[in-house]
């Protein structure tokens, strides 16, 4: 139509004359052209961002009542429930997601088996904890039906269902709630009837103590709107040769020119917070051709780097079969600790198993400095405190050994082990009865749910 439009007025004009039809064709390409324009300036309105930003306490009193369900949302969850906003059920009661009705076609055993996929995840089942992975032929819809995915996300999160909160100034783009403090977490299921997940991110942290004095209520929120093109929840990593793929793509890495400023490599704000999976969190990651990198790189994508469970596991294993490299590990009980660490350096519980997997293997040295750093990141954990105490025995450095050990007991550590050693060199103190009660009340644990690496024979 309007090919014939353009022509027509040419033809007519070495005419000299216009035409009904061409009149016709005429007024119907503006009238066209009108319902476009109008329908932009819709889009733009409805797309107009109304920018929210105040502090957490202005969050919890204006944003969060009656909208705690929606907040607490995880991933899957969150983009579950953008699909269903673009679905309908049919007469069979047969799910179908609108976003793929317009360019997939002969596909939808496939497309219902991805729904199934996030319809499980999003209700809690172990199916969450595993890569969805798209396998076809050239020109299957694989692209396709990521490209449509990510529109989907982008568009909700400008709708009032799908409104998203972060922390200002978050790398990682985190829930305004990861600020509730555990102790309070119960209290705030009861009121809001929603449960809390995760923890807040070491840059976070550190910025919540330098900037704010450790007040979480004035820590900056905003409204965050999903945006591939913004590296906002959606992220997309596609290696441009496999073979040489850098890790610091997808994770980042240490941000040389901010050392100096901060003055320490373990800094979290020293770190380029610029890989794709960051890029990618609160929302979804789309890895292309990840099946043809390098086996070191398939390692940390299959199994998350500092998985505290699976360190644990493989420490146990390793100390089991008394082998530095466990029968059908790719690598040694070591390297996947400092894999772990490399990729979370303020990661206080894979520092703390590693140091009791030194510590049983006799490298004391490597322990200690492992135990130590634990320490300076978190020092009311009672294990770390417990393991600290072993070491400085062996040692043979009592006075330390006993001031890590009273500290331990005080914060609840169950084993008597250490006070048995210290008790039989002889340098074992009774705490005063102050320390004794404080020991005695009943107090939330700390400790993170993660099981020992051994269990001392006889402690």
């Amino acid at each position: 139509m309007t090919r014939q439009s353009d022509d027509a007025p040419a033809v007519a004009a070495s005419a000299g004359a216009n035409t009904a039809g061409d009149n016709t064709t005429d007024a119907g390409g503006a009238a066209q052209h009108a319902g476009f324009v109008h329908g932009m300036a819709a889009w733009a309105e409805k797309h107009r961002i109304t920018p929210w930003r105040g502090s957490f306490a202005d969050f919890l009193e204006q944003i969060l009542p009656g909208r705690a369900a929606l907040l607490t949302r995880s991933a899957h969850q969150y983009l579950w429930d953008m699909m269903r906003w673009n679905g309908q059920t049919d007469g069979n009661g047969r799910f179908r997601c609108r976003l793929f009705d317009d360019e997939l076609f002969g596909i939808d055993e496939a497309i219902d088996r991805v729904a199934a996929y996030f319809k499980a995840a999003a209700a809690g089942s172990e199916v969450g904890r595993r890569m969805l992975l798209l396998l076809g032929p050239p020109s299957g819809g694989k692209s396709t039906m990521v490209i449509l995915l990510k529109r989907g996300l982008e568009e909700y999160s400008h709708s009032s269902e799908g409104a998203l909160y972060g922390i200002a100034g978050c790398p990682v783009h985190e829930s305004p709630l990861h600020l509730v403090p555990h102790s309070m977490r119960a209290d705030f299921r009861a009121s809001y009837d929603a449960e809390l997940q995760g923890e807040l991110c070491p840059h976070c942290r550190a910025r919540l103590e330098e900037q704010y004095a450790g007040d979480f209520l004035r820590m900056p929120v905003e409204r965050i709107h999903l945006s591939e093109a913004g590296r906002c929840g959606i992220g997309t990593y596609a290696p441009h040769d496999p073979t040489t793929a850098d890790l610091a793509d997808l994770v980042g890495s240490v941000d040389l020119s901010k050392v100096a400023q901060y003055g320490d490599e373990g800094d979290p704000r020293a770190w380029s917070w610029s890989g794709a999976v960051y890029a990618a969190s609160r929302g979804m990651l789309e890895m292309i051709e990840i099946l043809k990198v390098k086996r070191e790189f398939l390692y940390t994508l299959e199994h998350f780097p500092n998985h505290h469970r699976a360190l644990a596991s493989m420490a146990k294993l390793g100390l089991r079969l008394k082998s530095a490299q466990p029968v059908g590990a790719r690598y040694t009980v070591n390297c996947y600790f400092e894999r772990a660490i490399a990729f979370a350096p303020h990661d206080v519980t894979a520092r703390m198993v590693y140091g009791s997997y030194l510590l049983a293997t006799g490298q004391d040295a490597a322990a200690l400095e492992q135990l130590d750093s634990a320490s300076r990141l978190a020092p009311d954990q009672a294990t770390i405190q417990y393991n600290l105490g072993l070491m400085y025995v062996k040692k043979k450095e009592y006075d330390k050994a006993s001031a890590h050990a009273q500290k331990a007991y005080a914060l609840g550590f169950p084993l008597p082990g250490l006070k048995n050693k210290l008790k039989a060199a002889g340098k074992w103190k009774e705490p005063a009865p102050a320390a004794v009660k404080a020991q005695e009340a009943p107090k939330a644990s700390t400790e993170p749910a993660v099981p020992p690496v051994e269990q001392p024979s006889g402690e």
